[in-house]
C-alpha cells in the first residue's frame, strides 16, 4: 500500500469529508496492479447525502484529473460487490459503521451472486 498516495487522496477529497462517511481507493491501485497509465479509482461512500449533492461538491473542487470518482449508493450491485472485496480506507469518519454498511451490501452482493448461480449463471467471480 502507498502510503504517500493515501495522504494525498486524503488532503485531496478534504471538501467531500462532510458529507462523506468514507472514501474508498478501489482498482488497480488498491490491488498494486497500477501502471504508469493508470486512473486513480475513488469511491465517496455517502449513504446519508443526496449524490447530487456530492457530485455538485466534486464539480466545484478543482482535483487533478486523474481521479475517476464514483458515489457507492449510485452504483450497480455489481461494481459494488468488486469494491467491498478490493478496497483501501482512505478516510472514514466511523470505521464501525462504514465496515457494517459495506458488510450489509456485501451480503446482498453474495445473495445475488448464489441465486444467479442456482439459475445457472455462472458470469460472476
Amino acid at each position: 500500500m502507498d502510503k504517500e498516495l493515501i495522504a494525498k487522496i486524503s488532503k485531496d477529497f478534504e471538501t467531500l469529508k462532510g458529507n462523506a462517511l468514507g472514501i474508498l481507493l478501489f482498482g488497480s491501485h488498491a490491488i498494486e496492479h497500477e501502471t504508469v497509465r493508470s486512473d486513480i479509482d475513488v469511491c465517496i461512500v455517502a449513504p446519508k447525502a443526496e449524490p447530487k449533492e456530492i457530485f455538485d461538491q466534486i464539480l466545484k473542487t478543482t482535483l487533478p484529473g486523474r481521479y475517476d470518482i464514483k458515489i457507492f449508493e449510485t452504483l450497480p450491485l455489481k461494481i459494488k460487490g468488486d469494491i467491498i472485496d478490493n478496497h483501501i480506507i482512505v478516510w472514514t469518519r466511523d470505521k464501525g459503521e462504514l465496515t457494517y454498511y459495506l458488510y450489509k451490501w456485501g451480503k446482498v452482493w453474495k445473495d445475488q451472486k448464489m441465486a444467479l448461480r442456482r439459475e445457472g449463471m455462472e458470469i460472476f467471480s
